[in-house]
């Protein structure tokens, strides 16, 4: 009877070590996801008060969000593959936490961020949206770039799992 229970004990803790582990996951992708497109997204408005290119605009802000995704990706990757408390209960908390943060961030800037920069650089935004109606190819291609930030992913999870068996 106590090796059953010793066994059930064992087993809700490696359900709750899975549990939180795919929780810190989950949270950490969807954060930095929503994190560097909260950056383009104001980059991209930096952009249009500057009167910037609709063109450069478009292309600009794809791309520093791109790198910027690579290498925040790139440095958790490595920094968690290392961590030795991986399913703390705390950073799962801490992962939720950001990421609703990065999310109230996000709202707040859209809602009272662009109201402003409206009010305040209305001839900047009238400029670009003039502009950008001959854009809306570079605007369908630059959709691909978050199937290449899963690729990406997915690398980075096959190659160390390779590099960790050999």
């Amino acid at each position: 009877m106590l090796e059953e229970f010793e066994k059930e004990i064992k087993t809700s803790k490696d359900n709750f070590y899975l549990l939180n582990t795919i929780g810190i996951g989950l949270f950490l992708i969807y954060s930095l996801f929503e994190f560097c497109s909260f950056l383009k997204f104001i980059f991209q408005h930096f952009l249009i008060i500057t009167k910037t290119d609709a063109q450069t605009i478009l292309w600009l802000s794809e791309l520093i969000a791109f790198i910027l995704f690579v290498i925040l990706f790139s440095y958790l990757f490595n920094y968690f593959y290392d961590f030795k408390n991986k399913a703390s209960k705390k950073l799962l908390i801490s992962c939720v936490a950001a990421f609703f943060l990065i999310i109230i961030l996000q709202f707040l800037f859209s809602y009272l961020g662009v109201s402003y920069l409206y009010e305040n650089y209305s001839s900047a935004y009238d400029f670009y949206y003039d502009n950008i109606d001959g854009y809306y190819q570079l605007n369908i291609i630059t959709t691909s770039i978050p199937i290449i930030e899963y690729i990406i992913i997915a690398y980075f999870f096959i190659s160390k799992r390779k590099l960790k068996i050999n």
